[in-house]
């Protein structure tokens, strides 16, 4: 399906994109498709929606995008998104009304299909704390998501695909030491999610964080009629300092502090860190190889 590929090489080009090569951005791209082939005549409806501010103040003010269009035959898909850097938060959802045959005419035919790619870049100064540059540090990051897909999910042939993934990479652009999770909708609980890196007073970080979910469904689907990814509470996206007055506000103004877990919290998310199974600490060459 044409959406869910676009979906996976966007959120592929933004992680993959090192966090320095620039200091802070918001992007997202929102698409509603809908297109009846039968009966005739033909129906295409479809309009992509991107939002692109790299290194302005915008990016650190929450920003919108809302769409829906939809056929005569009723299909329908609806995109919704509202983030700045360190939230997302996105909806996406479409519907397509049976394949049938009445006295040996065929009725209708046609798919629908929503996305949503957003994520955000941010670089964090490792300063503060009245720590002498060199002093080794620690940074936690963490994701807090709160989100469901619709069941079924998938249908054998593409004709229900309903997804939601989001990621969070934190890396120190000196050393070039990374840690990043990944997480799936598909077979992930959501709830809140952390991860550590060494570091260095004077050096800096990167941090990045994308968002990214679709619902798409065509007119031969048997298993359900509509498919919806509502992730439209919260994706939000912290840091937590080793020692008490570290900076942890990036160079767009966001402030990503958050609280330090108490211990009961840090073995939950630990949990959720092995069973997410994608949490890794790797050099530049790791990262080239993902």
């Amino acid at each position: 399906m044409t959406g869910l590929r676009r979906s996976w090489l966007l959120a592929s080009l933004l992680v993959a994109a090192p966090a320095w090569a620039q200091l802070s951005s918001l992007t997202a791209s929102a698409v509603v498709t809908s297109v009846m082939f039968v009966p005739e005549p033909r129906e295409d409806m479809s309009r992509p929606t991107d939002l692109v501010l790299t290194d302005v103040p915008a990016a650190a003010a929450l920003q919108q995008i809302e769409d829906r269009v939809q056929t005569s035959n009723g299909g329908s898909a609806e995109v919704k998104f509202l983030g700045r850097i360190g939230l997302l938060k996105a909806y996406a959802a479409a519907s397509h009304p049976d394949c049938c045959t009445i006295g040996g005419q065929l009725v209708t035919t046609g798919f629908s299909n929503a996305t949503v790619d957003a994520g955000f870049t941010d670089t964090v100064a490792v300063t503060g704390a009245g720590l002498a540059a060199g002093t080794p540090v620690q940074y936690t990051v963490g994701l807090r998501i709160s989100g469901s897909i619709s069941s079924p999910s998938f249908e054998m042939g593409g004709h229900i695909g309903v997804f939601g993934v989001a990621e969070v990479r934190l890396e120190d652009t000196t050393t070039r030491e990374i840690v990043t999770l990944r997480w799936n909708a598909a077979n992930q609980a959501p709830g809140l999610f952390a991860l550590t890196l060494n570091t260095q007073v004077g050096h800096q970080l990167g941090i990045i964080g994308t968002l990214n979910i679709g619902a798409s469904i065509d007119s031969a689907a048997k298993t359900a009629r509509s498919g919806v990814a509502d992730f439209d509470n919260t994706a939000v996206y912290t840091l937590a300092p080793s020692v008490a007055g570290l900076n942890t506000t990036g160079v767009s103004g966001t402030n990503f502090l958050a609280p330090v877990p108490e211990p009961a919290s840090w073995a939950a998310m630990l949990l959720g860190l092995a069973a997410l199974g994608g949490v890794s600490r790797l050099r530049r060459s790791g990262l080239l190889a993902c």
